[in-house]
């Protein structure tokens, strides 16, 4: 894909990524021993796939992020994009993680025929950008919180529902997964699903994949 800031992911599409190190999501995340991403030969061995990750968490932190990624969305015309399919917002820094998201906001304000998915595990940095900075969310972008059962209290879900921030959830309960892709291994498009893109106040529940992610999952519950 000939782009300096996007991919193109065979399941779910365009994406705009960071590198997991350098996000600090690795450390701070409960299910990172069988994240999918751990089985991306693209994150291991492709080195212009790596640079171009670390090139765009860079410009994450920079004012001019929002005039080149939304003039590359716009010429390109992409409909749909999620942010973050690697990586995530930076964790235990408020202001850089606050700084990513005004970048994003920025680009689905400017972006305004376009619609655009997030998904993420920071709580921390929604809490702090959304309750204690005042900010709101545009209606063309649906951020989704990655929780786990332990964290699935009333006040959470609640809170989310405040904002339209959507909870997102792992399962290894096929009967439970309301993903279509995630259940026949297709594509978003391919089942011609949008559902991750428009806001639900349902939680979303994915089937884990990976390989040996469905066992490693079903051992860290036990």
């Amino acid at each position: 894909m000939k782009s300096a800031f996007f991919s193109n992911n065979a399941k779910i599409g365009i994406t705009l990524d960071f590198p997991r190190k350098e996000s600090n999501c690795i450390d701070a995340c409960n299910v990172s021993k069988f994240c999918y991403i751990n089985h991306n030969i693209q994150d291991k061995i492709n080195k212009a796939y790596k640079k171009k990750l670390k090139r765009n968490f860079r410009l994450s932190l920079s004012k001019r992020f929002i005039q080149k990624i939304s003039r590359e969305v716009i010429n390109q015309n992409w409909l749909r994009i999620r942010f973050l399919s690697n990586g995530d917002l930076i964790f235990q820094d408020f202001k850089k993680s606050s700084q990513q998201l005004d970048n994003f906001i920025g680009v689905c304000k400017v972006c305004k025929n376009n619609k655009f998915w997030m998904v993420t595990r920071n709580s921390n940095a929604l809490m702090y950008y959304f309750d204690y900075l005042g900010n709101s969310k545009p209606e063309n972008l649906n951020i989704m919180l990655s929780i786990d059962g332990k964290a699935k209290s009333k006040p959470l879900l609640s809170w989310c529902k405040s904002l339209k921030i959507q909870p997102c959830m792992i399962t290894d309960k096929r009967k439970e997964s309301n993903c279509k892709a995630s259940m026949n291994h297709k594509s978003c498009i391919e089942n011609n699903c949008q559902d991750c893109i428009e806001y639900d106040e349902n939680i979303r529940l994915w089937f884990v994949h990976g390989s040996g992610n469905l066992q490693k999952f079903r051992d860290s519950k036990s």
